[in-house]
């Protein structure tokens, strides 16, 4: 069947400001690089966008072409995608935000939300790679009640050993608040978290304080892998 030309579109925020919050509608992308300009807060409850490139997205051989769905961003801002919005899934597709004021890829403030086959590549500007709190792939962002609650990050690709080597920071940055706020039961599963550090000031996960996390964090089938050259 012929799709109706006034539900195609050229830039990701067209298609996202077409979608109706609660309504289960999807944002099909098909290969190709798609650069952000400006972040795309993701606020809509149960909508989703779905790659339908290769469902292998992680380490593409030239940035979208050949099957990649590549999202990436050098303007600044603090991350790419801000999703507040609940239920909302993302599949099979890459991301890339390298600005010096970027703290993440994506940020998950909302509820149950599905992050699968994709390749979260994080920051390489030099800021971010010195910085402690800049440059991580994805921010699990618990810093008000409810927030990011049942995340599952499921065949991901996150973080990237293949760029520069960090000095500070890591993959993945979890945050509550001590007001007793915490992203309650993350599941990670089957995922590889993936940097290049050569100093301990760095980590896979950053759980910032005592109340990063709360319930449980599920890490299965995961492999943690840091490069370090001529180890």
């Amino acid at each position: 069947n012929k799709i109706d030309t006034a539900h195609i579109f050229f830039t990701l925020p067209l298609a996202y400001a077409a979608t109706v919050s609660s309504r289960n509608d999807v944002i099909c992308a098909f290969p190709g690089t798609y650069t952000q300009t400006a972040k795309i807060t993701w606020a809509n409850h149960s909508t989703h966008l779905i790659g339908v490139g290769s469902p292998n997205q992680r380490i593409p051989a030239t940035a979208g072409t050949t099957g990649n769905v590549y999202f990436p961003c050098v303007t600044a801002m603090t991350e790419e995608f801000l999703i507040t919005g609940h239920h909302c899934q993302f599949h099979n597709f890459s991301t890339y935000l390298s600005t010096p004021t970027g703290i993440a890829d994506v940020r998950v403030q909302g509820r149950n939300t599905l992050l699968k086959g994709m390749f979260m590549k994080s920051g390489q500007d030099a800021t971010q790679l010195a910085s402690a709190v800049l440059g991580y792939a994805l921010y699990c962002d618990a810093t008000a009640a409810g927030y990011c609650n049942g995340l599952t990050v499921e065949g991901c690709h996150i973080g990237d050993p293949r760029n520069t080597v960090r000095t500070a920071g890591g993959m993945i940055y979890m945050v509550g608040n001590p007001a007793g706020n915490a992203g309650m039961c993350y599941e990670f599963k089957d995922n590889v978290i993936a940097g290049w550090s050569e100093t301990n000031a760095c980590s896979a996960v950053f759980q910032s304080g005592n109340y990063a996390c709360d319930r449980y964090a599920l890490w299965q089938d995961c492999t943690f892998y840091n490069f370090w050259t001529n180890l």
